[in-house]
């Protein structure tokens, strides 16, 4: 079992101000790249590594991250610990659904000529 996860490529689109304000301070020490719109409520986050591969401490990081979102609010995240999941959320909801990688992603590779 992989002992390690990381967290990247997150978009959220209409986040409430207020509420990420609030967990601004948590949100940054987890993630090495935010960027915040205010104006346009989006937040672009990247690079939560090393995060132990805990369910409840994960399911904590996951809760908080819909707790930012207004109610029309959408988002998604990668999420890598054995396996690659994207998390879609809404305002205090998430759902996990697996991605599926191939084990090695050059069979049936494409050439181009020059």
């Amino acid at each position: 079992m992989n002992d390690q996860c990381t967290l990247s490529c997150g978009l959220f689109q209409g986040v409430d101000p207020e509420r990420f304000e609030a967990n601004a301070s948590h949100l940054q020490s987890l993630f090495h790249h935010i960027s915040f719109d205010q104006e346009a409520k989006t937040l672009d986050i990247c690079g939560a590594k090393d995060l132990e591969h805990d369910p409840e401490k994960l399911t904590r990081i996951l809760d908080r991250l819909s707790t930012i979102l207004a109610p029309q609010g959408k988002g998604r995240i990668l999420l890598t610990c054995e396996t690659t999941e994207i998390c879609y959320f809404r305002q205090n909801m998430w759902k996990l659904m697996p991605i599926q990688i191939p084990e090695d992603p050059f069979d049936n590779v494409h050439y181009v000529s020059e």
